[in-house]
């Protein structure tokens, strides 16, 4: 659904988080669709919340359930309470300046994950 709206608004969508069992393990998982509707990215991460009920405010984790757009620098860009949906423009003109104010690729742990060509895997 997300492939195909990104593709009829000619937008890029950026969806999550959709859980996904691998083994015995939970994790969330996150698409980028392209404005061609292609996949053109995916980060899963290990799901670590405990097994309490959502919205559980005694839990020792609460889930809010509330959408955020969050940039590079941890700065808040807009929230909406649950079941909304969050639009908004990307400013492709900063990703050069973030990305060489980030030192990734001094950082990054090729002993904990690795990097993987997600169109190389789709053609498969």
């Amino acid at each position: 659904m997300l492939s195909e709206v990104a593709c009829l608004l000619n937008i890029t969508i950026v969806g999550g988080s959709i859980p996904k069992r691998s083994g015995d393990k939970l994790y969330n998982i996150y698409c980028v669709f392209g404005t061609d509707g292609k996949l053109k990215a995916k980060h899963r991460k290990l799901y670590v919340a405990s097994c309490s009920p959502a919205r559980d405010v005694g839990a020792g984790y609460v889930s809010w359930g509330h959408s955020m757009l969050v940039g590079p620098f941890r700065e808040v860009l807009a929230t909406t309470e649950r079941k909304a949906i969050i639009r908004s423009d990307i400013d492709y003109s900063q990703i050069e300046p973030r990305r060489k104010n980030l030192p990734l690729e001094k950082q990054r742990r090729g002993d904990v994950y690795q990097l993987v060509d997600v169109q190389r895997l789709n053609s498969r």
